[in-house]
């Protein structure tokens, strides 16, 4: 096997020094859906279990231009998932026999009071564990992730951290999103998490991004 082969660009970047700061964009408009990541496939959308009604659903709302991300917490029921809108702010549980009726809804524009849908009141960090994806966030995607959940419980911190599929374009590197405001951390070490999270209280965040703006006007977080 060749040296190259065990090469990860995560370490090569933070050996040259490359800011924290990712470089994708963000998407004017979001749609996480919770799914069993052992479900996941390389797709950032769809699950290897997900039928093929529900797929195309997703694939047309992708289309018209609301990113989806796949997202998950352990512990959580394998068919009642929970949903995130952004900018809309909205949460909503949804079981798997009613997401395609969900998804309808939110396609046509109708009404989703009836969902029973909630308002955000913490921001969201997404870390990037889609291994299916990316080597990098295999080996140090779900150790990131765990450090961030673990400093914020222990600091009582007003956030939900979730893993999350390929969240893009970061460098090629593990990637760590905030929303409300957004901002991808394109290298974010397990013994910077405590930083991260400190310089992430809502809402007076100075080195965070306001949404929707590029993440590459991020000042690296050090």
């Amino acid at each position: 096997m060749s040296a190259s082969a065990h090469r990860f660009c995560a370490v090569d970047g933070i050996e040259a020094g490359d800011p924290l700061a990712g470089t994708a964009t963000h998407a004017e408009s979001n749609l996480l859906i919770s799914w069993p990541r052992p479900k996941w496939s390389r797709s950032l959308r769809i699950a290897r279990d997900m039928d093929d009604d529900l797929a195309s659903r997703v694939n047309r709302l992708a289309a018209s231009g609301r990113r989806v991300n796949l997202i998950h917490q352990r512990g959580r029921p394998a068919l009642r998932h929970r949903l995130y809108l952004l900018p809309e702010g909205r949460s909503f549980d949804v079981e798997r026999r009613d997401l395609p009726a969900f998804l309808e809804a939110l396609e046509s524009g109708n009404d989703l009071s009836g969902w029973a849908g909630t308002a955000m009141t913490a921001s969201l960090v997404l870390c990037c564990t889609h291994g299916r994806k990316d080597k990098c966030c295999a080996k140090f995607g779900y150790a990131t992730y765990q450090e961030l959940a673990r400093t914020v419980a222990d600091r009582d911190l007003p956030f939900e951290v979730w893993e999350s599929s390929h969240l893009g374009g970061c460098r090629l590197r593990r990637a760590s999103w905030c929303s409300r405001p957004c901002a991808n951390m394109a290298a974010l070490r397990r013994n910077r998490c405590c930083l991260f999270c400190s310089m992430s209280r809502w809402p007076s965040l100075p080195a965070l991004l306001s949404w929707p703006v590029a993440a590459d006007a991020c000042p690296a977080v050090r």
